[in-house]
């Protein structure tokens, strides 16, 4: 088992003409498992507790408008519950992480991988301001991306994608970078080694 890490975060919002303040506080806790000398697992879990309240009264609804102006004494003739409501959610997550590196003067060899799922409103919380209240579905997460760089090869190769999904949401995103290495990167060679080097002698 590998070191345990974890931390707490809260942070608020004020939005609209209704004062929509939103505060949410988070506990996170994440570690990292090793599996070989060059591959890694990585777990976290969060729980948040999410609170929303609304100011009603500085709102204007259509049915305030009695065909000249606006009377904020005509009913609203929404059906607002409260004013404020609080829930529970629940996210986690696991990246495998693998790595191998060979530099030299003569080589640049490299072959890094990441793949990783999360998952978020694990509980489908219930939320709104209104009588039918909705349901938070569940946010589905896959990423992942290579960097391949061949030995004797001054270019490396860095496919990665995104797919999202949350109810009936997809989202996709592919990509693929080209990297090409002017010089030679090594601890002798590489350009900000000598500039570094060259800095401490003044």
């Amino acid at each position: 088992m590998g070191r345990l890490a974890w931390g707490l975060s809260v942070y608020g919002d004020r939005a609209g003409t209704g004062n929509l303040n939103s505060t949410h506080s988070n506990f996170s806790l994440a570690t990292f498992i090793p599996i070989q000398k060059k591959s890694v697992i990585s777990v976290g879990l969060q729980a948040s507790y999410i609170q929303q309240r609304l100011e009603a009264g500085r709102l204007i609804f259509p049915s305030q408008y009695n065909g000249s102006t606006y009377d904020p004494n005509l009913p609203q003739n929404e059906r607002l519950i409260n004013d404020n409501y609080k829930y529970f959610g629940f996210a986690g997550g696991a990246v495998w992480s693998y790595g191998q590196e060979d530099k030299r003067i003569a080589t640049n060899s490299q072959l890094k991988a990441k793949l990783g799922a999360s998952f978020y409103n694990l509980t489908a919380p219930h939320q709104g301001f209104f009588a039918n209240k909705q349901t938070s579905m569940m946010k589905y997460i896959v990423h992942g991306y290579l960097y391949f760089a061949p030995a004797n090869f001054n270019t490396a190769i860095l496919p990665s994608f995104l797919f999202q999904k949350q109810g009936a949401s997809t989202e996709l995103m592919v990509g693929v970078l080209l990297k090409y290495y002017i010089s030679d990167n090594s601890k002798y060679t590489a350009p900000e080694k000598i500039l570094y080097k060259l800095w401490g002698l003044l």
